[in-house]
């Protein structure tokens, strides 16, 4: 074997066994503005509970129904302390839908008006739409007895983000959500 090949396979290898290398989607701690061909997605996340929680969302592709692979896996990852009010975080992101991940400890319950029952035997997940150039609130996400309660608090939010993420530029809009099919899960191993 060349020297060249030792060297790439030394470069090549070692990424090909790391799964899910690369992730598009960048933290914002106190925001920013959107930059060409990228969006901006905000959540909150908080825990009410003894233990803290992990949030993550997944971008997913509507055309093979999936939310990434063993080389790219774009999602956003927060998480709340034990006892934590709401905090929000900001993300850099690809335009698309983004889903609830499977890689998640806790199942997921939407906060539903008062009479209105969720079909819990439907195979679909809540998908969040996230436009090209836009700044997109996609709600909050509340660990509440053993269980990660998503909710919207748009107007709380509004009313607090030039405190919470005082570099957010751009007028922030409630994420359109749409029901998609649950993505399958996939494991990577070296």
């Amino acid at each position: 074997m060349s020297q060249v090949a030792k060297r790439l396979t030394m470069i090549v290898a070692p990424i090909m066994m790391t799964g899910c290398v690369l992730n598009s989607a960048r933290p914002l701690p106190e925001g920013s503005f959107v930059s060409n061909g990228r969006a901006i997605a905000v959540y909150g996340v908080a825990s009410e509970d003894d233990r803290g929680v992990h949030v993550e969302l997944d971008q997913y592709d509507m055309t093979s129904h999936t939310a990434g692979n063993c080389l790219v896996f774009t999602r956003m990852e927060a998480d709340a302390q034990p006892s934590t009010p709401v905090k929000y975080v900001a993300f850099d992101v690809p335009p698309g839908v983004y889903t609830y991940g499977r890689m998640n400890t806790a199942g997921l319950e939407k906060a539903l008006p008062p009479g209105v029952q969720q079909d819990i035997a439907a195979p679909q997940v809540t998908g969040f739409v996230v436009p090209e150039g836009s700044v997109v609130y996609l709600g909050d996400f509340i660990l509440r007895h053993g269980s990660l309660i998503y909710q919207q608090g748009f107007n709380a939010f509004n009313s607090a983000k030039g405190t919470l993420l005082p570099r957010l530029r751009g007028e922030v809009s409630l994420a359109n959500e749409l029901a998609v099919k649950q993505p399958p899960g996939f494991l990577c191993t070296p």
